[in-house]
């Protein structure tokens, strides 16, 4: 019987503290994504860029736009002000990395 608690125990924890991480991944995934998405409809070609920053504003004002379609209660918990930087690779205009500047609730 203590096997049991024990075990119970220990998967209740771990899925305590993995929760807390896993959401902030999805955000993190969702707004690379997105980000990643905007970028290719809106600027790539653009010459002379090495780095773009992407708001969760921006996003929803290209949605409202009609711009690009995405869910955005995806990050309806993140803050407007939430951005991720877009790295570019000034070779072929693609994303080479991005950097997170995220503030959502967990």
């Amino acid at each position: 019987m203590k096997k049991i608690l024990v075990i119970s125990l220990t998967l209740c924890g771990l899925f305590v503290f993995t929760g807390c991480g896993d959401k902030e991944a999805k955000y993190e995934k969702t707004m690379r994504e997105y980000a990643k998405n905007y970028y290719n409809a809106v600027l790539k070609g653009t010459e002379g860029l090495t780095s773009y920053p992407v708001s969760v504003a921006k996003l929803k004002d290209a949605v409202a736009k009609k711009i690009v379609n995405f869910d955005m209660s995806k990050l309806s918990k993140c803050t407007d002000e939430s951005y991720v930087e877009l790295i570019i690779n000034q070779t072929n205009n693609e994303v080479d990395s991005v950097n997170f500047h995220m503030s959502c609730e967990k």
